[in-house]
């Protein structure tokens, strides 16, 4: 009798443990992927890059398609999912992942030179990859025309991607993005400021953000602002492959900044830019990375920088990811970067691939000692040439200042030196 009478207790006791200690990974609302204990949240947001389908990037996804049985179906959405597989359990294990869409996807799906285009399971293969939100606001998304905006926009739907700086209607595109996950609410917006036909004076299902529109860009900034907890702005400006941004950029998104934004994420340059920390007039902790590069395309081109040897590549890009931790109803910001690069190489396929550095380094590694002297030089002249490039991207990211909140994921201790 004693057992039965105690039995209600020890459930009860049970179900608190279990309420105190939600929510587990992708099991409750908002898909906070850490546990939630008194009052303590993080989350994670990475952001990427360019993704740019150049033709030899499509080809690359083309030499790696894989067909099930009936030697019909793709398993890997017609080989896409083998460009990002490397750096996909990175982007996964964020809460949002959000990257630079630079094409649109319009039949017939045709593209020629530098006007882009692409079929639909590159959508499906982001998504799969850990994507969960695209910024179309660039210079490429009218590469389709009309309706090639209007068709990417109904392709993304489709697929549950979420859309930022681009929708279907002014109202849409200028309330931005707010996602609440884990009780913290995100604010995300994003802007053009370069494009390669003028701006639609009147456009027909769909709308597209004008960073140059000041007023506009001021009004969206408080409404979004009132209505999250930290607000990220998303910005497609600059000149292309310059190893600093432009002046007059520096001075808007500090001016954004001002207006309530927390941090700013830039492309466009199509190469890495540093990072800076800024204190707001009110106190604020804000952070602006004032380009990613390219997170995948067919470019090849450097330049070094003459004031400290740092090479500059087109293929060498990061993830910064934002994590977001709420303690006491207090919020802070800090980062962990991961440097990546693509590789590009024509073997017995074509190969371009986005790859962490960090993995590249640990592999090469564990080849080079397992290595014969046949390949012993060629694997430590890629590594050399890897760990060269880890360096670089540090020196580019702190350029400006050193910001305690930034952590580079680095390869792995070597021991026994």
């Amino acid at each position: 009798m004693k057992k039965l009478f105690l039995l209600p207790f020890l459930l009860s006791a049970l179900i608190f443990f279990i309420q105190k200690c939600s929510t587990l990974p992708g099991s409750g609302p908002g898909q906070v992927k850490k546990l939630e204990i008194e009052g303590l949240r993080e989350i994670k947001i990475s952001f990427t890059g360019d993704i740019i389908m150049h033709d030899a990037v499509k080809l690359s996804a083309e030499h790696h398609n894989v067909l099930g049985s009936d030697r019909k179906t793709s398993l890997n959405n017609l080989g896409f999912d083998y460009l990002f597989e490397k750096v996909s359990p990175y982007l996964r294990s964020s809460n949002m992942a959000v990257g630079n869409m630079e094409f649109p996807v319009s039949p017939p799906f045709k593209a020629a030179g530098m006007v882009f285009n692409c079929i639909p399971e590159i959508i499906p293969s982001m998504k799969s990859s850990g994507f969960t939100a695209m910024t179309i606001a660039n210079n490429h998304i009218l590469d389709g025309g009309i309706k090639g905006i209007v068709d990417t926009i109904n392709y993304l739907n489709t697929y549950s991607m979420d859309i930022i700086g681009v929708n279907s209607s002014e109202q849409l595109t200028r309330s931005g993005l707010i996602k609440e996950i884990g009780g913290i609410k995100i604010g995300l917006v994003s802007y053009a400021g370069i494009m390669n036909y003028p701006f639609p004076r009147d456009p027909k299902g769909f709308y597209i953000n004008n960073v140059a529109n000041r007023a506009y860009v001021k009004k969206d900034i408080a409404a979004i602002r009132a209505k999250c907890d930290y607000l990220v702005m998303i910005v497609h400006s600059g000149n292309e492959y310059e190893i600093d941004p432009l002046g007059t950029d520096v001075i808007m998104i500090k001016e954004n900044i001002e207006d309530g934004v927390d941090l700013v994420i830039r492309h466009h340059p199509h190469v890495l830019q540093p990072a800076e920390k800024v204190i707001a007039k009110d106190g604020r902790e804000t952070f602006i990375f004032y380009s990613l590069g390219n997170f995948i395309s067919n470019q090849g081109a450097s330049k070094v920088n003459p004031k400290d040897g740092v090479i500059v590549h087109t293929r060498d890009s990061m993830i910064p990811t934002l994590i977001l931790k709420q303690e006491d109803k207090k919020l802070s910001a800090r980062f962990e970067v991961l440097p990546v690069t693509t590789i590009n190489r024509i073997e017995a396929k074509r190969e371009i691939q986005t790859v962490p550095i960090k993995d590249e380094i640990n592999s090469l590694r564990e080849k080079l000692k397992n290595s014969d002297g046949k390949m012993k030089g060629k694997i430590d002249m890629e590594l050399k040439s890897m760990v060269t490039k880890n360096e670089h991207i540090k020196k580019i990211i702190f350029r400006y200042q050193d910001i305690k909140e930034i952590r580079i994921l680095e390869p792995a201790e070597i021991t026994g030196k």
